[in-house]
């Protein structure tokens, strides 16, 4: 007998020896062993969205403070710009 895995069940050596139940105890450890990545799968799917939200949160918060300085910024440019044409006209 020779197994695909260690923790795989035994195959029998000679095909003859191979039963329905055999193929059916194989196919039943790989689905278990697929359930097992893709619930990995979709967990890993699921910590990187919340980890993708926090990172977009931060981002957006940059964007407000950016925004915010740009804002203060113009003010001040625009008051320069009224003073001069005070003094201009």
């Amino acid at each position: 007998m020779t197994t695909i895995d260690d923790t795989a069940p035994a195959i029998p050596d000679d095909d003859k020896g191979i039963t329905l139940r055999d193929v059916l105890i194989h196919m039943q450890h790989h689905t278990d062993r697929l359930d097992k990545k893709i619930d990995g799968v979709a967990q890993d799917l699921k910590d990187f969205h919340e980890e993708f939200r926090e990172f977009a949160k931060g981002v957006d918060d940059l964007d407000m403070r950016v925004q915010d300085i740009e804002d203060a910024e113009l003010i001040k440019r625009i008051k320069v710009v009224e003073k001069k044409l005070s003094l201009a006209a």
